[in-house]
């Protein structure tokens, strides 16, 4: 359930089944003891990071607010260093208890995904438009609402879920043989 709180995750458990499995697999457990930093804003983004067990505080530094934010359900960090080289943190995670972690590499995340093009497909198409949508504001909620939207953005996300809204139902060009013989009676 954990790693299912991520969008990109969740979908690609939809319509992915086995190479979400294998994403799992791929990810890392870290402790932490008390006091300790996940990560400190200045770092190079190394790994997304999701929170699994524990306390954390946070402080986003993107916010201008230096007041720490404690987190103890699932969040996840630093999901831009999966497909970018060369990023830092903006912000400070340390657990405030006992914690964990899991974690994934973009390196690892590509070896479970590059064989298995369609999927490959999905994190391309999600990456493009995480990255780009990033650009301006890297601050935690703007990272996870972009995660959301640029999940709903996808070809797979909208096959699988499309939207009631716009499906375009049956479109006739032509009437029915019975409509055509009511509009000459007409």
């Amino acid at each position: 359930p954990i790693l299912l709180q991520h969008p990109l995750l969740a979908l690609t458990n939809d319509a992915f089944p086995e190479m979400f499995s294998s994403i799992c697999a791929a990810f890392s457990k870290h402790v932490f003891e008390k006091h300790e930093p996940v990560f400190l804003a200045g770092s190079c983004l190394t790994a997304m990071h999701m929170t699994a067990r524990g306390s954390f505080g946070f402080i986003d530094d993107q916010d201008f607010e230096t007041a720490e934010i404690m987190i103890s359900g699932v969040e996840w960090f630093g999901e831009l260093g999966l497909f970018v080289d060369t990023a830092i943190h903006n912000s400070t995670l340390t657990a405030r208890t006992f914690a964990e972690t899991l974690a994934i590499s973009g390196e690892d995340l590509v070896a479970c995904i590059r064989h298995v093009p369609y999927c490959c497909v999905m994190f391309c198409e999600y990456a493009k438009e995480f990255v780009k949508s990033t650009s301006d504001n890297r601050t935690h909620g703007a990272l996870v609402e972009a995660s959301k939207r640029c999940c709903r953005q996808t070809l797979h996300y909208r096959a699988l879920y499309p939207d009631r809204k716009t499906e375009l139902f049956t479109v006739r060009i032509m009437p029915d043989e019975g409509e055509a013989e009511q509009g000459d009676l007409n």
